[in-house]
Formats: structure tokens, C-alpha cells, sequence
């Protein structure tokens, strides 16, 4: 009775009681009268003192069927089981849900799939009671229960389906109803924050208006409860005291209405203000079907007037998606189930007992071997398989030296790795940088515009050609590492001047080039100027307690795409011949070639 009255509850009326594996057990050891007395005493106790479902009578009936065939002495009460459920418990359910409600749905399939469920795991529960726990040792009987392999692994396949599977859907039950509250919990207060906003808007004196019934004032109400753009998922309702109706979403409003949502009902705290509604559990009723019929509400009493504004969400809009999600994972494991019945038979048909025995030693065996573990081999009667575990043993020592092996070579093959990596990076470095100043080179400026040019690129994109003054002159006179380490000044001066999607790149010596993109004539401009600003600041170098005050310049030649060229080639050379004019200027000057274009035809 406590394992009828205290189901294991999944979620919206999805559940499993297992009453009937203690009948089962009393079947097996005390007998069929006894067994069955027990089925019809709580069966009635359910139905009169618990408001138990009609359907319970199927499962008085199981023991029934059960007990005659276990007179017979044929013991595979699971097959047994699924067939009486075929045969007799699912045709007269969907039978009785008919003659009750005329007509069918995923109601009553979801619920007699969930008995028969039930009735197949009650029955599995109490097969392995039976078969493996000692209850004859603990009565004082002192026979050995001998197993049997055909027996043990079907147990063992059924329960490695049918355990984790149920957990599953337990789990993800719990917390689908978690979600599905939060999420209701989260439309109840949105839907109140978007009404009571605007109502707020209005005095008291607006809100006793709607309580002698203004027409205007209670246009303007229903008009705000439309206007929630959660109108469709809620039923929004403002009563009074006496739950007389003053206004609502579903056009429910009649003189003088009265709606008090909590008869015919429980009611169930949520949160502040939020309640779960549920239908009274009525005798022989279907339990599963009431969830369809509860709802979440939300109250809301308005200060200093007689109103209370109250939000609800039906489950009916959540109901059907999850029982569609039960129906399919019921699916799945009767599916499930039936494969590892006929895998189970298979296999028991071809293993041996000491068979068995050595299979559970070698399951996994590469596996245990890695992590080491301690081998029980069995010690069987028969010659042959003596003979197959002394060669599984010589091979096990084999994959444990084998296995040492490899892991020295994975170790030294991963060093390798390591080591082919890091110079396979290096060579890309020193194949697209500039080694001194850790800048794009020649190469890899040449490959970043062509294939920026051929990609269809449709912005303008400006080309600037820029030689150092004065750097040649610094270079021989003051030795190579102080040109070195002005260059690194350099470089990094155009990564601070220049934007996140500008390139730059060392073409040679003190020639560098850089592309700006989405540019124009203007911007162009602007950023020459202040490349320049920046190159004629002064770089202060040290070098062995001495330290050095360089100026230098910049000449900058500047071509644009598409307006002087589309091809790299003519950009490349147009910007150069821009630089020469533009040092033939004066230092710290820019010239643009269509300039040059302007004093030619000048």
C-alpha cells in the first residue's frame, strides 16, 4: 500500500507504482490465493480511501494472469507480462477511456503506455528479487539458489536498458517542469509589469471609475490588457472582492459575472503572488488528464481600491509537447527493450556458464590493461576453457609489454610533433615576416594585395610607398645595430598611427609600404600627414651607456584604387614613381600620382 500510495511522480501525471513487485514476491513464496488477496485488498483500499484510477483493476488482473501461469511452472513471468498487456490490459483500457469519453487522444495512449510500463518494470523488479536476493537464506531455508545464465543475461541486458533509460526520463522530467514553470513564472511577471505600467499611469479616482463599471474607463482597461504582447499565451481577468468580473482578454465579460478561480480545485503556493492550480482528484478519474485542465495564476491586489488583476496560463499550452516527448521516449525503450530481449536470448543460447565467467574477465580487457587493473581470471571445470584462459593470459602479459612499448613511442613521437610544429610555425614566420622588425615582408605584402584586389573588394584602397631620409647617412655613420634599432622604433610607430584593419609591411632597408582601406583622396591625406608627424619625432637609442638623438623623415608616394590603377602592379609602380616625386620635394612630404598627373598636363 505505501508503494501504491507513494508513486514515483516524473512530471505532469507520468508516474510509476510499484505496488505490485511486493504481490509478485508474496506470489512466489506464499502462493496465488494469498497473492491475489492481497491485489483485490489494496486495489479497494486505493479506489475508496486514495481516489485511485479505474486502472488500477488491470493490475489485480496481472497477478491474476501471473499466478495461473506460475502454477504451470513456466517462470519467464516478463513474457508473460507483455503478452497480458497486449492481449487483455491495453485493448480494455483504450475500451473504458471510450465508453467514458467517447473519443481518444494522447491522453489515454500516453497513460496506457505508461501502465504497461509500469506493470513490465514490476514485474522485472521482482523477477531479480526473486532470482538474487537470499530471501530463503534470510526465512532459515538453507537451499542454494543455483543461477541461471540463460536467466542472468537477460537481467542483465533488460536492466542495463531499462535503469539508466528511466533515470533518464526521470531527470529530464524534473526538469521540464522546472523549465516550463520558470518560463510561466517569467510570462505571468512580464505580463504584469507590461499592465500595471500603464494602469499606474492613472489616479485613483480612474480606478474607481472602472469600479462603478464606466464604459470609457472600462474600454481603456481592456484596451491595456490587449496591448500585452503576451495577450495570446495568458487569459488576463480584473475581479473584485467578490470576484465579481469587470474586464478580461477572452471576451468572458457578462453583467454581474463571477469568476473565482480557485473552486473546484487545489491550490499550490509557487511563489509570491503565483499559484498552481490543479482540478480535485475525482474517483476512477485519470489522473494524467487533470494536468491538462490545471493552470498558473498570478494575483495582483491594486492599492487603496477593490480590484485584483489576475494573470493566467493555461498548462494546456504546454501539456501536449511534453506527453509528445514521453510517447516518443516510451517509444524508444519498448524499441530498446525488445532488442535487448532478443540479444539476451541470442547470447544465452550460445554462452556457456564458464564461458560467461571468462567474458565478464575480458570485457574491456585492452582497457583494463591500460589502467592497470588486477585480472580475476575464472577457474572453470572444463578442460577447453582452462585452455583458452591460460592463452588469454599469456596474450594480456603480451598487450601490458605492448602497451609500455607504445607509450614510449606516443612519447617520443609526440616530442616530435612538438618539435615539427614548432618549427613548421617558424618557417611561416620567417617566410611572411621581416626578422628585424617582426613586420609583414615583401612576399607576404605581395599575396595580401592581390588577394585583396581579387576578392572583389569594391571600397577604394590607397597604396603608400615610404622611404626614410637621412636613414643611410645614420646607418654608416653610427654602425648597423643603431640602423637596427631604429627601424624597430619605426615599426612600431606605424602600428601605433595606423588602425586595426591598415597593413603595413618592410619591403627592404628603410622602404616600407602601407594600405589603407575604405579610404578616399581626404583621408588619405590626413593619415600621410600624420605618418610624417610621427617619423620626424625625435628616437632616442641606447647603446652601451650612450645615448643617441636620431631625426629622421619620411617620403610618402600614395596611389588609389580603382581611381589610378585596378592591378597591383601599376598601383605598386604608381606610388613609387608618387615617393621619388614626392622626395624630389623635400623631406617630410606626400605626393599622390594623380597630383603628378595634375603637373604633367599643367
Amino acid at each position: 500500500m505505501i508503494a501504491r500510495i507513494f508513486e514515483l511522480n516524473f512530471s505532469y501525471g507520468i508516474s510509476f507504482a510499484f505496488g505490485n513487485v511486493f504481490t509478485i514476491i508474496i506470489l512466489s513464496y506464499y502462493g496465488k490465493f494469498k497473492a491475489l488477496s492481497v491485489a483485490v485488498v489494496s486495489n479497494v483500499l486505493d479506489i475508496c480511501f486514495f481516489n485511485g484510477s479505474i486502472y488500477t483493476v488491470f493490475f489485480t488482473f496481472e497477478i491474476l494472469v501471473l499466478s495461473i501461469f506460475w502454477k504451470n511452472k513456466i517462470r519467464k513471468l516478463l513474457f508473460i507480462d507483455i503478452l497480458y498487456w497486449i492481449m487483455v490490459g491495453i485493448p480494455f483500457s483504450f475500451l473504458i477511456y471510450y465508453l467514458n469519453n467517447r473519443t481518444f487522444g494522447l491522453e489515454v495512449y500516453l497513460l496506457v503506455i505508461n501502465n504497461w510500463i509500469c506493470g513490465n518494470i514490476n514485474v522485472l523488479i521482482a523477477d531479480l528479487i526473486i532470482s538474487y536476493v537470499p530471501i530463503q537464506l534470510i526465512l532459515g531455508r538453507k537451499e542454494k539458489i543455483l543461477t541461471d545464465l540463460n536467466r542472468l543475461m537477460f537481467h542483465l541486458t533488460i536492466a542495463a536498458v531499462i535503469g539508466p533509460f528511466l533515470v533518464y526520463i526521470m531527470i529530464d522530467g524534473w526538469l521540464t517542469q522546472d523549465r516550463v514553470s520558470s518560463e510561466i513564472s517569467q510570462i505571468l511577471n512580464t505580463s504584469r509589469l507590461n499592465i500595471i505600467d500603464q494602469i499606474n499611469s492613472w489616479d485613483t479616482n480612474d480606478l474607481r471609475k472602472i469600479r462603478l463599471r464606466s464604459p470609457v474607463h472600462l474600454k481603456d482597461l481592456k484596451e491595456i490588457i490587449a496591448s500585452n504582447p503576451l495577450n495570446d499565451k495568458v487569459e488576463v481577468f480584473v475581479v473584485d472582492r467578490k470576484n465579481s468580473l469587470y474586464s478580461a482578454n477572452r471576451n468572458l465579460e457578462k453583467p454581474n459575472m463571477i469568476y473565482d478561480w480557485k473552486d473546484g480545485g487545489n491550490i499550490i503556493n509557487v511563489s509570491d503572488n503565483i499559484y498552481c492550480w490543479m482540478p480535485e482528484s475525482k474517483r476512477l478519474g485519470f489522473d494524467i488528464k487533470k494536468w491538462s485542465k490545471a493552470f498558473y495564476i498570478m494575483v495582483y491586489q491594486f492599492e487603496d481600491i477593490d480590484l485584483q488583476l489576475q494573470i493566467k496560463v493555461p498548462l494546456s499550452n504546454y501539456t501536449v509537447s511534453i506527453w509528445e516527448n514521453y510517447r516518443n521516449k516510451f517509444h524508444i525503450l519498448i524499441v530498446f527493450c525488445f532488442i535487448s530481449i532478443f540479444i539476451s536470448i541470442m547470447m544465452g543460447r550460445v554462452l556457456s556458464r564458464d564461458l560467461s565467467k571468462l567474458t565478464q574477465s575480458t570485457t574491456d580487457l585492452p582497457d583494463k590493461l591500460k589502467r592497470q587493473e588486477i585480472i580475476e581470471w575464472p577457474d572453470t571445470s572444463m578442460v577447453q576453457v582452462n585452455n583458452l584462459v591460460s592463452n588469454f593470459k599469456v596474450m594480456s602479459n603480451n598487450l601490458v609489454t605492448l602497451f609500455n612499448d607504445i607509450n614510449i613511442m606516443n612519447d617520443k613521437l609526440l616530442s616530435q610533433t612538438i618539435e615539427l610544429e614548432n618549427s613548421r610555425e617558424e618557417m611561416k614566420r620567417l617566410a611572411y615576416n621581416d626578422a628585424l622588425t617582426g613586420l609583414p615582408n615583401r612576399y607576404y605584402f605581395t599575396n595580401y594585395l592581390e588577394e585583396l584586389l581579387s576578392s572583389g573588394y569594391e571600397r577604394k584602397i590607397a597604396v603608400m610607398f615610404i622611404d626614410l631620409n637621412r636613414f643611410k647617412h645614420i646607418n654608416d655613420k653610427l654602425g648597423h645595430d643603431i640602423g637596427d634599432m631604429l627601424l624597430k622604433e619605426v615599426a612600431n610607430r606605424f602600428k601605433y598611427v595606423l588602425g586595426h584593419d591598415d597593413f603595413v609591411a618592410r619591403l627592404g632597408g628603410d622602404e616600407f609600404v602601407i594600405i589603407l582601406r575604405d579610404i578616399d583622396y581626404e583621408k588619405a591625406s590626413v593619415t600621410a600627414e600624420q605618418i610624417n608627424n610621427v617619423l620626424c619625432e625625435t628616437v632616442i637609442v641606447l647603446q652601451k651607456d650612450k645615448k643617441y638623438e636620431l631625426n629622421i623623415s619620411g617620403s610618402i608616394g600614395i596611389s588609389l584604387y580603382p581611381d589610378d590603377a585596378v592591378d597591383k602592379t601599376t598601383l605598386l609602380k604608381m606610388a613609387d614613381m608618387a615617393m621619388y616625386a614626392s622626395k624630389e620635394t623635400g623631406e617630410k612630404e606626400f605626393k599622390f600620382y594623380s597630383d603628378l598627373n595634375k603637373i604633367v598636363l599643367s
